[in-house]
């Protein structure tokens, strides 16, 4: 009878997430703010694309999605300058979703597309993001 190999541990994934299988093969469910196969990569947030987007990657290597009237690699162009200042001002921004979400729309009429983690009208709830598992152990 062949032993079996030993589990896996937190270690495995460079204690930034649970590791889930034994020393031979295994997953890692990341913790919030990290990814890859090992978690070595730290995921962007929201200020990597001057808080006028959403950043999607790490933060060595990230691509900005960028707020309605904002353009450029990091976000940081206002476009609309031509506009009368009402219409301009009135592009609504990720302070309207709380800093949690991409704001779409008006100040008068916002939309906000929330992050991984929270809900609202404004993003305003926050929710626990880690995972429960349940031990079971064996007897061989």
């Amino acid at each position: 009878m062949q032993t079996p190999a030993p589990l896996c541990e937190s270690s495995d994934c460079n204690n930034r997430g649970l590791c889930i299988g034994d020393k031979n093969s295994f997953v890692c469910a990341c913790q919030l703010g990290y990814s890859g196969t090992r978690l070595t990569g730290t995921l962007c947030d929201n200020t990597d694309c001057n808080s006028q987007g959403i950043c999607i990657g790490t933060k060595e290597a990230f691509l900005c999605v960028c707020n309605l009237g904002y353009l450029g690699e990091r976000c940081e162009s206002r476009i609309g300058i031509d506009l009368q200042p009402a219409t301009a001002n009135a592009l609504c921004e990720l302070k309207d979703c709380n800093n949690n979400g991409i704001c779409v729309g008006t100040k008068n009429n916002p939309v906000c597309l929330c992050n991984l983690g929270y809900t609202g009208l404004r993003c305003e709830i926050g929710k626990a993001t880690w995972l429960s598992f349940t031990t079971i152990n064996y007897q061989l």
